[in-house]
């Protein structure tokens, strides 16, 4: 269930950003998701799917709940316009912690 509503939201998102700024900036977005895939998928295979799980959640559910509720006490209407992009950097930053981490144990 989750990766359904995961897929609907992005899905929207992307279309919503293709419809504002074309093509490259929808093409951000898309990349950042594809190397949060990778990154689950990449410790899916190396069977640790505590990792895979949290960095599968963290994105759609933990960060956006983060975002959406402390950024807009911050900063008002601009927190809600920033929630997103806030929340894709904390994205990013998780599965480089992540592989950082668990590098000597895998040897890559």
């Amino acid at each position: 269930m989750i990766g359904i509503v995961t897929g609907i939201i992005t899905m929207l998102f992307n279309w919503t950003m293709l419809r504002f700024v074309g093509e490259d900036g929808g093409a951000a977005v898309t990349i950042i998701m594809y190397v949060l895939m990778f990154a689950s998928g990449m410790f899916t295979a190396l069977s640790n799917g505590v990792v895979s799980t949290v960095l599968a959640f963290s994105r759609s559910f933990v960060f956006m709940l983060i975002t959406m509720a402390v950024l807009p006490l911050l900063f008002g209407i601009n927190g809600v316009w920033l929630a997103t992009p806030a929340a894709e950097l904390m994205a990013l930053a998780l599965p480089a912690f992540m592989f950082r981490k668990y590098r000597k144990r895998y040897g890559y």
